[in-house]
């Protein structure tokens, strides 16, 4: 009973959070505001709010995934972020254009509001979704597979509201790189003891490939090139994924931990 309870509570939560997320981001407020900065208020104020309180529900309700297994070296983590420089890579191997003048006032404002829409990101998509499905699979042996995959698929969708400002070859792009994050946070939350590796993988991902990519350069996203190079490093770093995963699995339990516990 107290299991199905606390299964309960953390459905409400994330209903709840899930819909304000999908609701803030499919209203096109970036196209009926054309000034940036009010834009970005806003954006920065509804985000902000969100975050204070999920960081507040999740000590208060304990929102957290269990992490049996011993860790593998975080230092492991580290090729994973060049996904996170997947863009500036791009305009600095395609002689991208720098724009002429950089809005830095924008530029500083958008990267603020970006950490605080990761940290909303992840603590509702990765660290309570995640969490809830594998309550919900417990009794699968595939249970951390599985829920990793449900939680990119959900996040992918919430973010098909890219077709609103992008050609549609671009969003498809801006939509498998998305999925990728969510599986590559989803697998740094479950096999790694720290809230704060999930997030920093998450803004790392935003602010350099989104942010200040999109502020410092002039870049065709329609060329072929740009998403054959996107697909090709992101088909990289999914094959070195896998291989921590497997290495992750792999690590014995901690001594605190009892094999009964998974049942």
């Amino acid at each position: 009973m107290a299991m199905k309870k606390h299964l309960k509570q953390n459905l409400i939560i994330f209903a709840v959070f899930a819909a304000a997320y999908f609701l803030f981001n499919y209203i096109p407020l970036k196209l009926w505001i054309e000034n940036e900065f009010v834009f970005l208020g806003i954006k920065i104020g509804f985000y902000g709010i969100l975050s204070g309180l999920l960081i507040w529900l999740k000590h208060k309700c304990h929102i957290e995934i269990e992490v049996p297994e011993k860790q593998i070296n975080v230092l492991w983590l580290l090729p994973l972020l060049i996904i996170c420089f997947a863009h500036p890579l791009y305009a600095l191997l395609f002689n991208q254009h720098m724009v002429e003048e950089v809005e830095v006032g924008v530029l500083v404002f958008d990267a603020a509001t970006d950490i605080f829409v990761s940290i909303v990101e992840d603590i509702v998509f990765v660290d309570l979704y995640i969490s809830l499905l594998m309550e919900l699979f417990h009794n699968n042996k595939y249970k951390r597979i599985i829920s990793i995959m449900i939680a990119a698929m959900t996040f992918t969708l919430a973010h098909c509201y890219t077709f609103i400002y992008f050609e549609w070859r671009e969003a498809i792009v801006i939509l498998i790189t998305v999925f990728f994050l969510i599986v590559e946070c989803g697998y740094a939350a479950i096999y790694f003891d720290s809230p704060i590796i999930p997030i920093v993988l998450h803004a790392a991902f935003n602010e350099l490939n989104f942010v200040i990519f999109e502020q410092l350069f002039h870049v065709d996203e329609s060329k072929p090139q740009y998403s054959i190079f996107l697909l090709v490093v992101l088909a990289l770093t999914c094959c070195y994924l896998a291989a921590i995963y497997k290495m992750s699995t792999l690590q014995k339990f901690k001594p605190d931990f009892h094999e009964e516990e998974l049942e």
